[in-house]
């Protein structure tokens, strides 16, 4: 049986059809990593903004006490929700402004880790507010 030559050139060779699957293939692994990548981020942002938080309800307490405000130099505190399951500590340090009797600079801060499950690494953060009260 003879092929006519209508459809002799038809279709795709296997070259064509291997190189098309290897782009697509590098195409998907592209779109991954930039999936993976966004989720970190969205990680960290998200610790982020609890530690920003968790300073800033801190530091309204402390306004709140504003005449026994020595009491909170050194003290530490607690805070949950920037790593999932882990309890990560605060800081406070209170220091009067120089030459003054009623001015006290107030940092707040944390320090913490994350870890990023699929690539088994940690990275270091931390946040500071600062402000200044009067007693």
């Amino acid at each position: 049986m003879l092929i006519s030559k209508k459809y002799k050139n038809s279709g795709y060779t296997i070259i064509e059809v291997l190189f098309a699957s290897g782009v697509l293939l590098f195409v998907i692994v592209a779109l991954l990593d930039v999936l993976v990548n966004s989720s970190f981020s969205t990680d960290m942002v998200s610790s982020r903004a609890a530690a920003a938080n968790a300073c800033q309800a801190k530091l309204e307490e402390i306004s709140g006490n504003v005449t026994n405000i020595a009491a909170y130099n050194g003290a530490a505190f607690n805070v949950t929700g920037l790593e999932p399951g882990a309890v990560t500590q605060g800081f406070i340090n209170v220091t009067q402004v120089a030459g003054t009797t009623d001015l006290f600079d107030v940092t707040v801060g944390l320090n913490w880790q994350n870890r990023y499950r699929p690539q088994n690494r940690t990275e270091q953060f931390s946040y500071n507010l600062t402000t200044t009260f009067v007693r």
